[in-house]
């Protein structure tokens, strides 16, 4: 009822006014050189709650606990001028109150730096990519630091197929694990050419 109420509030101030909802600001803008510029930013706030290996009563054992918080924020500007697009993504993530004894993933997290505060910033992606080189349609190359996912090398035709190939297969080896709290990069470069020819 409240927020019905304060949702009718806003919307007659709107139609007096015109200050509500405020406009988002551009994070986009043309450039001389037929370049555009784009701001791309997020926050990933989340807690991780793990109850199922709480100690006996009367146990002796240190206090087992295996909650803690994790933040990620990325900041990225990417400049695309055809066939071209370059693009640069800092990431900073902190970790607070990760546990000493924790089982994966908060134990991981302590096993690689004995700290239980964490906080490091770092760039995350810096590449170069472009399309259709030389007039080759299908044919490109990325070089620099980038995100893989193996097994999405070739784009499958049937629809079942596809499906299975992003959310089975897609990083069993190799990918950016991006449900962690630092993820991962891989510095090199790879050239491809996408042709009905090989379908």
């Amino acid at each position: 009822m409240l927020v019905g109420a304060l949702a009718l509030a806003l919307c007659e101030a709107d139609a007096r006014a015109g200050w509500w909802p405020p406009e988002r600001p551009p994070t986009s803008v043309e450039d001389p050189w037929d370049t555009r510029w784009t701001l791309e930013a997020s926050d990933r706030l989340r807690g991780e709650f793990v109850d199922f290996f709480a100690q006996k009563p009367g146990s002796k054992t240190p206090n087992f606990r295996y909650n803690f918080l994790g933040n990620k924020f990325q900041a990225g500007v990417r400049v695309r001028r055809d066939p071209w697009e370059a693009f640069v993504q800092f990431q900073h993530t902190v970790l607070d109150d990760v546990p000493v004894k924790g089982t994966p993933p908060a134990g991981t997290y302590f096993a690689n730096t004995k700290r239980s505060f964490q906080e490091q910033g770092w760039l995350r992606q810096g590449w170069v990519h472009a399309e259709d080189l030389f007039g080759v349609k299908g044919a490109g190359i990325v070089v620099g630091r980038q995100l893989w996912r193996d097994g999405l090398e070739a784009s499958a035709l049937d629809a079942n197929l596809l499906w299975l190939k992003r959310h089975r297969i897609a990083e069993r080896l190799i990918g950016p694990f991006d449900y962690s709290h630092i993820g991962r990069s891989l510095d090199g470069g790879q050239v491809h050419w996408d042709t009905d020819w090989l379908k």
